[in-house]
């Protein structure tokens, strides 16, 4: 299941030919940043094409974009039950293995949105 925010960075992403990039899209979609102005950050931090993004570059892309990174304490151990626990008023970044998925605007934009993915960490973008 996944929202219109999702598909256009699908489209986006499929013009630069990416794979991999779902660090990119969901800081894109988190901070509602232009898709192309993130992956030039992702980049210039040191992110390699159509590569898994490490979760440091993702903090320091975060950073560099004017936000604060607080991570949150969860009860919910899934995706599936994560989305009702979170402020629907913030920004956030859902880790799970070898994936991040963004939270805004009160739901989750992903493909793994309704899954049983166990989630790892979850960050709060507070703005500066």
């Amino acid at each position: 299941m996944t929202t219109k925010l999702y598909e256009d960075t699908i489209a986006i992403s499929d013009h630069y030919n990416e794979k991999a990039d779902c660090a990119v899209r969901a800081v894109s979609i988190a901070t509602s940043t232009a898709y192309e102005e993130v992956h030039k950050l992702f980049v210039k931090h040191g992110r390699r094409k159509r590569q898994r993004t490490p979760r440091a570059i993702t903090k320091r892309v975060v950073r560099a974009l004017g936000y604060k990174i607080v991570e949150e304490r969860v009860v919910s151990r899934t995706v599936r039950t994560v989305e009702r626990e979170l402020m629907a008023d913030r920004r956030y970044l859902i880790f799970v293995r070898g994936h991040v998925l963004p939270f805004a605007y009160g739901e989750i934009h992903d493909h793994v949105k309704g899954r049983a993915h166990r989630v790892r960490a979850v960050y709060w973008l507070k703005e500066k």
